[in-house]
């Protein structure tokens, strides 16, 4: 009786008026937006996002843009459009929509979020949002390839794979965790249970930090040039990051970077190594990087400019190990 009055809760509250919103609680109002998710047919990576959203505004509160986002999705029915152009939100006054507080808002958007056809993208990384779905596709690849190389040998496809999931507040490491190593009883459900997590914690770091969306990044606005993502030109105007660089877990360099903050991503689709233990396990482009390994350390290396040493341990070359 608890679960089918939270739902139609949900349902009065979806669709309802910006003021009546207002009236809720922050807390009711994010428990009403999760249960609104599991309403509909989702994904299990979107009852995952929106598990994990909720835990992270039960533990951290819930700052205004988010709440501001969230009120206005509940308003339009959980579903916010653009205008004919992509530009701009048609249903949402500007700056109260681009916190994209569901997964679906930032499908096909940028070079790395593809959805549902994980571990696909190249390219500049164009904002955080791309960033986080970068680390996501290179991680997802590696779960792959690892399956193919094993003995024995096993199929490891994010996107048909079902594995379990259970989002909490991890006390201990102060975090969000998905059990990834208790709730799954092989390495490739464990594998993509770790990615999946780290990558919806990344993401709401960034949102929680009030990035925001850029209209320009998504694949339906009349003015996306995906040439951007295969090598192209890139625009005159780029994105600026709107949170600190600090929460980007890998910094740009003037090797890395074509007109954006951003670095380029170095997993291309087909020649790739694997490097990093999981979930900090990426994919990276051969032609430019190699994986220095040790029985502990598994540290990714550029040929032209640093050296792999026996401990596993990356230096600078010229530089003694």
């Amino acid at each position: 009786m608890q679960i089918i009055a939270g739902l139609a809760l949900a349902t009065v509250a979806n669709g309802a008026s910006v003021a009546q919103l207002r009236g809720f609680s922050k807390a009711k109002l994010i428990n009403l937006h999760k249960q609104n998710i599991h309403a509909n047919n989702a994904t299990q990576t979107e009852f995952s996002f929106i598990d994990a959203f909720a835990a992270k505004a039960q533990r951290d509160g819930v700052p205004e843009h988010i709440y501001e986002s969230v009120v206005y999705t509940l308003a339009n029915g959980g579903v916010r459009t653009h205008d004919d152009d992509g530009k701009v939100w048609d249903n949402c006054p500007p700056g109260k929509c681009d916190v994209p507080v569901t997964l679906a808002e930032i499908w096909g958007y940028g070079c790395w979020c593809n959805f549902p056809a994980l571990g696909r993208g190249s390219g500049p990384i164009l904002d955080e949002f791309d960033h986080a779905c970068n680390f996501l596709s290179r991680c997802n690849r590696c779960t792959a390839m690892d399956g193919e190389q094993a003995e024995p040998s096993y199929v490891c496809d994010a996107a048909a794979e079902a594995f379990n999931v259970n989002v909490r507040w991890d006390i201990a490491n102060m975090g969000l965790t998905g059990d990834c190593q208790v709730s799954n009883d092989n390495d490739c459900d464990k594998h993509l249970c770790s990615c999946q997590m780290t990558f919806i914690s990344r993401l709401l770091e960034f949102l929680w930090a009030g990035a925001t969306v850029n209209p320009l990044n998504y694949h339906g606005n009349a003015d996306w040039n995906g040439n951007r993502c295969k090598g192209g030109e890139m625009p005159e105007v780029t994105t600026v990051p709107t949170v600190d660089p600090e929460l980007l877990t890998t910094a740009a360099s003037e090797v890395d970077t074509v007109h954006t903050p951003f670095t380029m991503d170095q997993g291309h689709d087909t020649h790739f190594v694997c490097c990093g233990f999981y979930p900090d396990r990426f994919s990276y482009n051969t032609d430019t990087w190699g994986c220095c390994q040790s029985d502990e350390l598994r540290n990714a290396y550029r040929h032209a400019t640093q050296q792999c040493c026996e401990s596993g341990d990356v230096v600078d070359m010229g530089e003694t190990c």
